[in-house]
């Protein structure tokens, strides 16, 4: 298999992975959950920066990251006010801790094994300020590709089109949050990304002091 950052700066590159603005509105659904506008906003997996330029236009800063250098440039070249960084989170995300008021992370979460992946929401939730929310889609256990349920329930990562990823059902997207978000809303739903059907969760949840609180208790 390419290295997987290849793979992603190959398809940017060729135009396969940029939607015509204004793309799927997803974040309009949840606005009203959102914090107070002037904040700073994470976009995790920004891509060619559709939902980096939704954030702006709502008022927040934006930071954006990507781990695909093609990526990056797209979005830049969209939202030059935006900070940009290329940043493969698997290796952590060393921003600021406490100073974002709403990561998003839009279908960019699903190609890590369990023990990354909980590894990467537990630094998001270091990131957030107190409270701060956290919007994210995944892949469903039953979108196009997934295999078959038992590999899905089992954490198992499927290999799609040289690139593997993550199916989740809804018991695993709730355990990713368990001590340390509050889950505000979790939806099923059938939507179209890159002109393709596609099953996802989508996910809003707040940043809960409970896990702050039993690492300070611990020390």
């Amino acid at each position: 298999m390419k290295p997987i950052q290849n793979i992603w700066n190959i398809r940017y590159r060729s135009g396969s992975r940029t939607e015509p603005s204004p793309g799927d509105p997803w974040l309009e659904r949840w606005k009203c959950h959102f914090p107070p506008a002037g904040g700073l906003a994470l976009d995790l997996g920004c891509g060619a920066g559709l939902d980096t330029e939704s954030l702006t236009r709502f008022g927040f800063q934006v930071t954006a990251i990507d781990f695909a250098e093609e990526a990056v440039s797209l979005s830049r070249k969209r939202n030059p006010q935006a900070t940009h960084y290329v940043i493969d989170i698997r290796n952590g995300i060393g921003l600021p801790k406490n100073a974002y008021s709403i990561a998003v992370a839009n279908l960019s979460l699903h190609y890590f094994s369990e023990i990354q992946t909980r590894s990467i929401i537990g630094e998001i939730h270091q990131l957030l300020e107190h409270c701060g929310l956290f919007a994210f889609r995944v892949n469903a256990e039953d979108d196009r590709n997934s295999g078959n349920s038992a590999k899905t329930a089992a954490w198992n990562l499927v290999e799609v089109d040289g690139v593997e990823k993550q199916f989740f059902t809804k018991e695993k997207v709730l355990s990713l949050l368990e001590g340390q978000f509050a889950l505000v809303a979790i939806e099923k739903m059938r939507t179209m990304r890159l002109g393709k059907d596609k099953i996802i969760y989508e996910c809003i949840a707040k940043k809960s002091a409970e896990k702050t609180e039993q690492l300070q208790s611990n020390r």
